[in-house]
């Protein structure tokens, strides 16, 4: 099913808690198996064919990648998301990055914007 983000957004922070918790779980789900799938099939398991595979479902999200203390830091933005986009882009975010076998350092985040240091 496809949605423009922006209805999405308004749909987020419309629904009740349960509804929203109940969300962020099925889409943890789907990320687990999409990224676990996508490595296990071969290929590249660099970082820019993650951040291909994770623009797929982030589609308005400006996704970056810079140096950052002997790592890297990945950096997510959406000034269209409110709180509740950005607590399901986050918990996408975390849940793609460990089914492709990378490691969360830190991670903070604001509405709109993401910044996790990975390994």
């Amino acid at each position: 099913v496809i949605v423009p983000y922006r209805t999405l957004y308004k749909l987020l922070d419309n629904v009740s808690d349960d509804v929203f918790n109940d969300i962020v779980k099925e889409s943890a789900k789907l990320m687990e198996w999409f990224f676990s799938v996508s490595r296990a099939r071969g290929g590249s398991k660099s970082l820019k064919r993650f951040i291909d595979l994770l623009s797929l479902w982030l589609p308005d999200a400006r996704i970056e990648v810079v140096e950052h203390n002997n790592g890297k830091r990945l950096i997510v933005s959406s000034p269209n998301q409110g709180m509740r986009a950005t607590i399901l882009t986050n918990n996408i975010v975390h849940t793609a990055l460990k089914a492709y076998g990378m490691n969360v350092v830190k991670s903070e985040y604001s509405p709109g914007l993401i910044v996790i240091d990975i390994r």
